[in-house]
């Protein structure tokens, strides 16, 4: 057998292929691959962060030395870092509590503790029993060398289909979207005015049924409402001196266009556009207007109407089983984008022709589906949303060859973006599921104790709103909400008003606020890339503290305060993926936490009088209870297992408890002492895990999943994005 020598350390920023583990990391092309998965395109930051890593394999690389590094002169926040590694963990597939690939050392930094070595081009996307944990050849290291280059040369060559069709990835942070619009329902269809300034949207009201076209400042709260027909207005679409809006009407007669004065006024139609039309941009000379319609029973496609006579001309000819849609004129008019829908291949296209159709260039977005694009002022590129696997993204298209790259917004569910001329403002819809807080009134009414069950939303907005939990006087209330941006904790008064948000953790999920007893403090989780932390919130009326109480690189699950105050309940799972439930003194720093005898525990809650545990497990279903002093446990109600999400609490002797059942949720009411019980509400699957009563009030929280709203975001200084 030869003599295997050491490998050589890895020196940042190299050209050579890198093999960490099962992947190979191909710095010039910002590629990671695997024999099995394939390859993945990264930023340029995640190339970075793996190649300082990989210079000293298995030992610890301080945080300031990677920031230093990766972010030279530059003021940057932990959490850039913090999301780079939780980015890397997700493509590696590894867990951050028994990690294979990057282990956090808490407070200090990373180590990369996959087997590292250099990547011979036959090593090269597939895996080497000879070299991957050990040393490679010495031979093989002289020659990688002059081999790197080939093996770069070799995977562009192999990868390059999959780079044109695919998405490289921009080098550069992830830009951070503001909140434009948060009304309950939908608002969709945003159109940012030419100087950026404006954006105007249709909003279907709260209850979805009636579209209309409204103008909102970017920098300013006032809303102008500009349309009040029975109708659909959607499609807002801007004149070039940004002075009147266009914008399309369905109805029961058909499609038409209409135009209307930005500052207000009678709208004025333009003309009929068929039975039914789509997607609008205004011409930059201002004559005419380009659409989507569907008229004499033929497929959707584009037209061309002229503004001064309403005269309608057909611009595109789509295929049998095609549909062209969401058209947009570039800046100088001379050309025009679309998606083209359907076909054989049953996948959409990003289209490129001149302005009357002709010389028509088609671009294969394989699986992705293209929800809206826009011009960038070079003409060299558009930019589009598009959607694969769950996430709707943004991506920079070249008109030239369809390369795409990502442009990286920190949000996951992108549609219909619409980008000022100057590129400084990218409005887009977020059009991700919405969690909903209901109130329910349970008062018993009459001789018989029958049950007046009141259902109505609570917190009307939306925006995110979930785990809404009741102080124990029912005064107050507190509540996770993602309005300001960041999902973080606020709290209210009982009726929703007085809304006040009281952490800002960022990037962290914030989870499951408890009341204490005496109503001045809140504890809540916080999860981060690799851990969970409990923490306790003091209400002072000059402000707000702020403590960590525990932290563990495990799953948590807060459960709520021991009856006095003086402790809190918690769930954690770690190896043997085994729930177990916890005590934990607080105001101790000095205390640890103590475990509830009980195996398979995962929920638990105090009765009011300190007198009785009620818990659930994970081994079986039911809620039982035992006493506190010690004594044997009973089952006291059977139709709960919490082992597939549903959520219970005890309040008297009565218990509340809300089941999952295919597509929707029920909310039940048991009576313990007699054992009836009778179904008090009955909605969507239930989405967080939140179900909250006031004795003073007869009132349930609970949180509830939408589909179908939406809200407008803001992104700003695009040109950053576009910089090369």
């Amino acid at each position: 057998m030869s003599r295997q020598e050491p490998v050589p350390p890895v020196a940042a920023g190299q050209s050579q292929p890198i093999r960490i583990g099962a992947w190979v990391l191909t710095p010039t092309l910002q590629i990671l691959e695997h024999p099995v998965h394939g390859a993945r395109s990264l930023r340029r930051k995640l190339v970075q962060v793996l190649e300082c890593l990989a210079e000293r394999p298995g030992e610890l690389v301080p945080r300031d030395e990677l920031l230093e590094r990766i972010w030279p002169g530059r003021i940057v926040n932990e959490e850039s870092l913090t999301r780079a590694i939780s980015e890397l963990r997700t493509i590696f597939g590894d867990d951050a509590a028994a990690p294979r690939y990057i282990h956090t050392i808490r407070g200090r930094g990373y180590r990369l503790v996959a087997e590292v070595g250099g990547a011979t081009a036959a090593a090269v996307g597939a895996e080497s029993p000879a070299t991957s944990g050990r040393a490679v050849a010495a031979g093989s290291w002289r020659l990688l060398a002059s081999a790197g280059a080939v093996v770069a040369i070799l995977l562009a060559w192999s990868l390059g289909a999959q780079l044109r069709s695919g998405a490289r990835v921009a080098e550069i942070d992830p830009a951070e979207p503001r909140p434009l619009t948060f009304f309950p329902g939908r608002e969709t269809d945003p159109a940012v005015s030419p100087d950026g300034s404006r954006v105007a949207f249709a909003w279907g009201g709260a209850d979805d049924t009636n579209y209309d076209i409204y103008v909102k400042p970017r920098d300013g709260d006032r809303v102008r409402r500009l349309t009040r027909d029975a109708g659909r207005d959607v499609h807002p679409a801007w004149s070039p001196d940004g002075r009147r809006i266009a914008f399309l009407r369905n109805g029961e007669t058909g499609a038409s266009a209409w135009v209307v004065d930005a500052m207000g006024g009678d709208p004025e139609r333009v003309g009929a556009v068929g039975a039914w039309a789509t997607g609008l941009d205004w011409s930059p000379d201002g004559a005419a207007l380009i659409l989507a319609h569907i008229g004499d029973g033929i497929s959707l496609r584009l037209a061309r109407l002229r503004i001064a006579d309403g005269g309608l001309a057909a611009i595109s000819a789509p295929g049998e089983g095609e549909r062209d849609h969401s058209p947009v004129w570039s800046p100088s008019g001379e050309r025009i984008a679309f998606v083209r829908t359907g076909g054989p291949s049953h996948r959409d296209q990003v289209c490129v022709a001149n302005a009357d159709g002709a010389d028509l260039r088609r671009f294969d977005m394989q699986l992705r589906q293209v929800r809206g694009l826009d011009w960038v002022a070079d003409e060299r590129h558009l930019i589009l949303a598009a959607q694969e696997r769950g996430t709707g993204r943004l991506y920079r298209m070249a008109t030239r060859d369809g390369t795409l790259d990502e442009l990286h917004v920190r949000e996951e569910h992108i549609t219909y973006p619409s980008l000022s001329d100057d590129a400084r403002t990218l409005a887009y819809e977020d059009a991700r599921p919405r969690q909903r807080v209901w109130r329910l009134g349970v008062a018993a009414v009459g001789a018989g104790g029958a049950i007046a069950a009141r259902a109505e939303p609570f917190l009307e907005t939306s925006h995110n709103q979930r785990e809404a939990y009741f102080s124990a006087d029912g005064a107050r209330i507190a509540f996770i909400s993602d309005r300001s941006g960041d999902l973080e904790l606020w709290i209210a008064d009982a009726a929703g008003r007085d809304c006040r948000r009281v952490t800002a953790t960022g990037a962290d999920v914030v989870r499951n606020p408890r009341w204490a007893p005496a109503g001045d403090r809140i504890a809540y989780q916080r999860t981060s890339s690799g851990s969970s932390s409990l923490w306790v919130l003091t209400l002072r009326p000059t402000g707000t503290e702020t403590a960590k109480v525990y932290e563990d690189a495990g799953d948590l699950q807060l459960c709520g305060w021991a009856h006095g105050g003086a402790a809190l309940y918690f769930g954690a799972r770690h190896g043997d993926g085994a729930w177990r439930v916890w005590q934990l003194a607080v105001g101790n720093e000095a205390a640890s936490p103590q475990l509830v005898a009980g195996d398979g525990m995962r929920t638990v809650q105090e009765s009011a009088d300190g007198a009785w545990l009620y818990y659930s497990t994970d081994d079986a279903p039911g809620v039982w209870r035992r006493p506190l002093a010690g004594g044997t446990a009973a089952l006291v109600w059977a139709d709960v297992d919490a082992r597939f999400g549903d959520h219970w609490l005890v309040s008297g002797d009565r218990l509340f408890c809300a089941h999952a059942t295919g597509a929707a949720a029920v909310v039940r009411q048991a009576h313990l002492e007699s054992g009836t019980s009778e179904v008090l509400f009955e909605t969507r699957r239930l989405h967080a895990p939140s179900l909250s009563f006031s004795p003073r009030t007869q009132e349930l929280l609970l949180t509830t999943r939408h589909e179908g709203d939406a809200d407008l975001d803001v992104v700003e200084l695009l040109p950053l994005a576009f910089a090369r």
